[in-house]
């Protein structure tokens, strides 16, 4: 991982850390030496939305089962919750 601060020598060299990212490092920027940004590569990005894609998939299937296997209530206790 190569690690840039944050200055205008960044801004012109930033085709150097495109071709950096394309072959697989991922470039840091920082700012006041702390990490400020990430430079990654299309690649590593399209991967992190798959996989965040079936992270939100998992969850929503631990939603369902927890609905699920919850109890249901009698109408009229429901009905007494909304104010009917």
């Amino acid at each position: 991982m190569m690690t840039i601060p944050y200055t205008a020598k960044a801004n012109v060299n930033f085709a150097n850390f495109i071709d950096t990212v394309n072959v697989g490092e991922r470039v840091v920027f920082t700012k006041d030496r702390k990490p400020a940004a990430v430079l990654l590569s299309v690649r590593e990005v399209e991967l992190l939305d798959r996989l965040m894609e079936m992270f939100e998939d998992v969850e929503e299937v631990k939603i369902i089962n927890k609905r699920l296997k919850e109890k249901t209530q009698p109408i009229d206790k429901l009905w007494k919750e909304l104010g009917v």
